[in-house]
């Protein structure tokens, strides 16, 4: 157990009143600083190697934990505080070393997909570089910002820099990834967008296709092709690989504009993918909750149609 405490008559006239610490103690991991509350923590809620300055009174130690305000141990013998201090220092940075080396295949994988971003093979979507971005707040907060610098090799470093500097500007680098992404595939599928209709796409409409965010909105106006970029868009899913036509949902309000659709799709792309009109998929979504398409109480005209006695009954439920 080593200890540091105050030179008795020194600290009476510097510290009075206990609020600063009378003694701190440290056992090789749990760090007690006796004072007005007693504080302790771990080596790990260090945030910082402690500091040591000396003055006329003596030594004075600095500690500052996680979430709490810095402690300060004044009129301590120089000799002793440096030493508590080295000591302290030594094992910390040992401790975070060995977190780094635990953590390594997380940080590597981590600063791969930064790396990536500068030349993204799939849309880099807002809600996938959040995760990212997530994922480095956390390690960078847990352990990352902890880092004595001065401890690790350069590599060590400039992958802590390339991780914090992401933190920093991560809307900026999603922004220059999604240019660059789009540019790419632009260029990539000029083919396919001067083609797929009669008339080559506009600008716009490719920019519209390319972009594969979770919700994308699209203004225009009566006869501007809206019809033309939803289908392309479809095909461009599925000859890209981005998709599989299991996992596109194609919707139409009137049912020629839906076989419309699926006939152009499967006409360009080679791919078989049905379009649906609204109430299409509404009256099948219902039919599987009710688990019946008709109505016992309904015979004649009616045997068609969804059970109106039980969609009642399930909305009174």
């Amino acid at each position: 157990m080593n200890r540091l405490q105050q030179k008795p008559l020194v600290g009476f006239f510097l510290n009075p009143f206990g609020k600063h610490a009378k003694y701190i103690e440290y056992d090789g991991n749990e760090i007690v600083i006796q004072a007005k509350p007693l504080v302790s923590g771990t080596l790990r809620a260090l945030a910082s190697a402690p500091t040591v300055e000396s003055g006329f009174w003596g030594a004075s130690l600095t500690l500052r934990l996680d979430d709490q305000p810095v402690h300060l141990l004044k009129g301590a013998r120089a000799k002793d505080a440096i030493n508590f201090s080295n000591t302290i220092r030594s094992d910390w940075e040992a401790t975070n070393r060995a977190d780094f080396d635990q953590s390594r295949a997380a940080i590597d994988a981590l600063v791969l997909e930064i790396g990536e971003l500068a030349n993204p093979v799939i849309y880099p979507a807002a809600c996938v570089v959040a995760l990212i971005l997530e994922r480095a707040r956390g390690l960078d907060q847990r352990l990352l910002s902890k880092l004595p610098q001065e401890a690790l090799e350069d590599a060590h470093r400039d992958q802590i820099k390339k991780i914090q500097s992401f933190i920093q500007g991560a809307r900026q680098i999603r922004q220059q990834a999604v240019s660059a992404f789009e540019e790419r595939q632009l260029v990539e599928w000029a083919e396919f967008f001067e083609t797929f209709e009669s008339n080559p796409l506009t600008l716009e409409q490719r920019q519209s296709i390319v972009s594969d965010e979770d919700a994308t909105l699209v203004l225009a106006g009566a006869g501007s092709g809206k019809t033309s970029v939803i289908t392309a868009k479809a095909g461009y899913l599925l000859k890209s690989g981005s998709r599989k036509p299991e996992e596109v949902l194609l919707l139409a309000f009137a049912k020629d504009a839906a076989k419309e659709m699926s006939e152009r799709i499967e006409a360009k792309c080679g791919e078989p993918l049905e379009a649906r009109t609204f109430h299409s998929l509404a009256y099948d979504i219902i039919g599987t909750v009710e688990g019946s398409m008709t109505c016992p109480q309904e015979t004649g005209p009616f045997k068609r149609r969804v059970c109106s006695c039980n969609v009642r009954q399930n909305k009174e439920n």
